[in-house]
Order: structure tokens, then sequence, then C-alpha cells
């Protein structure tokens, strides 16, 4: 008996501390998810910039958001295929190293010199020749409207430049509602209007013909009235002289 009092003792000594330490962990928590809450509160707006830092867009994107590809040197040419792309407003270019010893950099491509809107590897040092390997990709998205030209900064010289035309980006068409709510006047029907008096009159018709027939019927009743007296009164005269002479 000893032994199992003991135990029951241990047992709930241990729940007691067990449920102790669950409520100390929730209340941790607790006071974890608040601090969370006020450093997002007090922390500035996030601000979206481009490979170059300037913002995101300066008009509206393009409803698509296409990536148009363009391989840098394929097969060991010194060119950009195609050479020329035509994309919209927040639309990407992705570039991808065909061969060795090339770069993509923005600026005049007559006279070879960088403007350090963008370049590769990664926009920054452009009026720096720095020159990627077979196999390298390199992304620019392009924020506003215009022409940029760029070259390979090793291969300008031979003519190995590109251009990207970048044009507004086509507004989203809005759906309209199919009823405002508002009373729409029907368009004049002059000719339903017309038609109108003649239906009533075609529905009136069957009616009227009755009427006639009853008030030919009429005449032709009191005629065959007429008839019927006479008939009957010559009768009277036909029997009057035999009456006469049978009471003689």
């Amino acid at each position: 008996m000893k032994i199992s009092n003991v135990a029951r003792l241990i047992f709930w000594v241990a729940v007691l501390v067990a449920t102790g330490f669950l409520v100390r962990a929730e209340s941790g928590e607790k006071r974890a998810g608040m601090a969370n809450m006020l450093n997002t509160e007090g922390a500035p707006p996030i601000r979206v910039v481009d490979q170059n830092g300037r913002p995101a867009v300066s008009g509206a994107p393009s409803a698509t958001r296409t990536t148009v590809d363009v391989t840098v040197g394929p097969g060991g040419q010194f060119t950009f295929d195609p050479s020329t792309v035509n994309i919209s407003v927040g639309d990407t270019v992705r570039w991808t190293w065909g061969s060795t010893g090339h770069s993509v950099t923005s600026g005049n491509s007559t006279s070879c010199t960088a403007d350090g809107q963008f370049c590769s590897p990664n926009n920054t040092n452009c009026t720096t020749c720095t020159l990627s390997n077979q196999g390298f990709v390199y992304e620019f998205t392009f924020a506003q409207v215009g022409s940029f030209s760029y070259f390979c900064c090793a291969h300008c010289s031979i003519g190995m430049t590109g251009v990207v035309n970048v044009a507004a980006a086509s507004p989203t068409p809005t759906p309209t509602a199919s009823g405002t709510g508002q009373l729409r006047r029907l368009p004049p029907q002059p000719l339903q209007l017309r038609q109108l008096p003649a239906q009533l009159q075609r529905q009136r018709l069957p009616q009227r013909l009755r009427q006639l027939q009853h008030q030919r019927r009429r005449p032709d009743r009191l005629a065959d009235l007429i008839q019927h007296r006479d008939h009957v009164r010559h009768q009277r005269l036909a029997l009057a002289p035999s009456s006469s002479v049978s009471s003689a």
C-alpha cells in the first residue's frame, strides 16, 4: 500500500510539472508573436526596384508579362539572335550565352560607348568590359518606353550589336456590366401601332357578324308569324260555312 501511494504521488507531481512547462511555452509563443507584429507595423514600406536600382515599373506593365529569349553568340558567331526584340513595358529579355567571351552592354552601338542602363553580368561597372562564358544567363526587365541599343564590349567593332524596342503596354479591357439599372427607351414602332386597329377590327368582326345575322333573322321571324296568322284565319274562314250548314 505504501509503494502504491508513493507511485501515485510521483505521477501527480510529474503531471503538474509538465503542465507548468506547457503553460510557459504557450506564453512565450504569444510574446514572440506580439513582438513580430510590432516590428512589422513599425517597418518602412517595401520599395521594389529593378536590376539598375530604379523603380520597377514607370508605366503600365504588360498584361502578359512575357519573357523574350535572345542567344548570345550562337554557334560561335559574333551576333545576337535575334538582334532586334519588340516588347512592352514590364516584359523581360533573357540572354543566354551560346559561346564564350561575350557581354551584353547597353549604350551607343555606333561608338561602342556604355551608358550604364544595363549590362551583364549584374548591372554594375558597365564601363568595364566583363565577359561571360557559355551557358551564362542574364535577364533584364524593361520598365520604360523607348529604344535601347546594346552591344558586346569585345566585338562591338565588328558588328555584334542589338536593340530592344519597348512600347507602352496596351490597357487591359475593362468588363462592362450587362445591366445598369436604368430604363431604356424603346424605338418607335409606327407600323405596329398602325396595325393595331386592324387587329382589333379583326377580333371584333365575328361578334359584329353575329349581331348582323341576328338582326336579319328578326324580320324573317316576323314574316313567319304574319304568315302563320293568315294561315289560321283562312282555316277559320274555310270552316265557317260548314258549321253554318250543319246547324241549319
